[in-house]
């Protein structure tokens, strides 16, 4: 849940476009509880693996979990491109102050 996460019904899951942060863990006494986890996966599981992962919740219980957006990073370099266009690159002023 470091970057933003959403709670959503287990339901919807299947149709959105997410990382599942919430897993089943079974506990040393063989107590089977829930984790939810703060950062997505670093690679994307394959849809069966989307699927198994799914009914272990299924079977579980779990009503609502935690997922995270899979947004481009695109989406969050593209703020950038609007001041660097209209003032340029600042580091070409600042080079020839710093460096002899």
């Amino acid at each position: 849940m470091a970057w933003m996460a959403l709670c959503v019904p287990l339901k919807e899951v299947r149709e959105r476009h997410v990382w599942l942060l919430t897993d089943t863990m079974e506990m040393p006494n063989g107590e089977i509880v829930l984790n939810h986890r703060r950062r997505a996966p670093r690679r994307t599981p394959t849809d069966v693996e989307m699927n198994e992962h799914i009914e272990r919740l299924e079977i579980f219980g779990a009503e609502r979990i935690w997922v995270s957006l899979k947004l481009p990073l695109l989406l969050f370099l593209f703020p950038a491109i609007v001041p660097l266009w209209l003032i340029g690159d600042p580091m070409a002023a600042l080079l020839p102050l710093i460096l002899p």
